[in-house]
């Protein structure tokens, strides 16, 4: 058994392949004006996606493994005036292996996603890790009590949110920097990470700010 985290799946979300040049993206969907040729490019490029994906989490996730998704599992709806795939979460959840714990993100939102909770605290090997969608330095997201006992009470935080952008950040505050360590797909090759491979990467980096 084994435990892994992952983030920012956004199944069913065709834009997202452009939004983050994922691997199934293809220039030649879209026409002249930058928009999807038609609703059924879009949705095939959407399956395309969501098959690489599930075929990248099954490839390394076992039948007694967990996995921890810290938000955004799906993105239904309209996406630049293109209906998106309506699939509900049983339908990917029934096509992956291990249990799937979902977290809220900011997409899981009329979409019957069911998460378990906001956010949770974990013990990864010698580490406590605070475990959110948001980075722990949105403000506007966190309140001030929460925002202090992370710092406080927890080493370094898995979140997600902001896809490619970085996978690692320190968050500045009074007191010195906090790690926020980013386990969504677009900087972790697609592929959910286990504890271990999180503790060489937190360990590395805490020791070049040392």
């Amino acid at each position: 058994m084994k435990r892994y985290f992952i983030a920012d799946l956004h199944f069913g979300h065709a834009s997202i392949t452009e939004y983050c040049t994922r691997p199934t993206f293809r220039k030649c969907d879209f026409g002249d004006d930058g928009d999807w040729k038609s609703p059924e490019v879009a949705a095939e490029a959407a399956k395309r996606m969501d098959n690489f994906l599930i075929k990248n989490c099954n490839g390394r996730v076992k039948t007694d493994d967990t996995v921890i998704h810290v938000g955004d599992f799906i993105n239904s709806g309209l996406v630049k005036g293109v209906q998106g795939l309506r699939n509900k979460p049983n339908f990917y959840l029934d096509q992956l292996n291990g249990t799937w714990v979902l977290l809220t993100g900011n997409h899981d939102r009329n979409n019957h996603v069911k998460p378990v909770a906001n956010f949770m605290v974990a013990d990864i090997g010698p580490y406590k890790a605070f475990i959110a969608h948001y980075p722990i330095e949105n403000e506007k997201i966190f309140n001030l009590e929460l925002i202090r006992y992370v710092i406080s009470c927890t080493d370094f935080q898995i979140t997600a949110h902001v896809h490619q952008a970085w996978k690692y950040k320190f968050y500045q505050h009074k007191h010195g920097n906090y790690l926020m360590y980013n386990v969504g797909v677009d900087v972790q090759r697609y592929l959910p990470i286990p504890d271990d491979k999180i503790i060489v990467d937190v360990s590395k980096i805490m020791k070049k700010v040392i």
